[in-house]
């Protein structure tokens, strides 16, 4: 009989609330990973006792350190946490440099958003060998229903409320 494998530790390190949001909504129907949402890099950094096996950390938070510092940092505490870094513009050299710093993957946010996310997501798990479902059963959610959850997240932040 099988054990079933504890969750694997992901971190999620981005400011963007609405972007959060849309993981957290994904990653809610998630049997693989444990979720943990971070605001800034120092908070990130604070929890690695956690063990994250995977990090999405955005580039471009205003925190005291920059991308390439937090990776490094990352990395000393873990030689193996699989980095993957959010970048708001499509900079091949800025890239390059925080995979030299010891990212293991980057995400254009603008152009690729999560539905790229989730396929680094089951790269990785593939190369770990999990072969449990990405999502419980219910399966991946479409690119439709995120688009409603999205909308109804950007009406709730600019104070639309919605009464039966």
């Amino acid at each position: 009989m099988n054990t079933p494998q504890p969750p694997i530790p992901i971190f999620v390190v981005e400011n963007d609330n609405i972007f959060v949001k849309m993981l957290d909504y994904i990653f809610s129907k998630d049997i693989v990973f444990k979720f943990y949402e971070f605001k800034s890099e120092e908070d990130c950094l604070k929890n690695l006792s956690l063990k994250p096996e995977v990090v999405i950390l955005d580039h471009s938070l205003s925190g005291v350190m920059n991308g390439s510092d937090t990776i490094r940092q990352i990395k000393k505490n873990n030689s193996r946490a699989h980095i993957i870094i959010l970048m708001n513009s499509n900079d091949e050299k800025l890239a390059s440099k925080l995979l030299n710093a010891g990212a293991s993957d980057y995400v254009f946010k603008d152009t690729q958003g999560p539905d790229e996310i989730i396929r680094r997501l089951e790269a990785f798990l593939s190369r770990k060998n999990v072969t449990k479902p990405f999502f419980i059963p219910q399966g991946k959610p479409s690119l439709k229903s995120v688009g409603y959850f999205l909308l109804i997240l950007l009406a709730l932040s600019l104070g639309v409320y919605f009464y039966k």
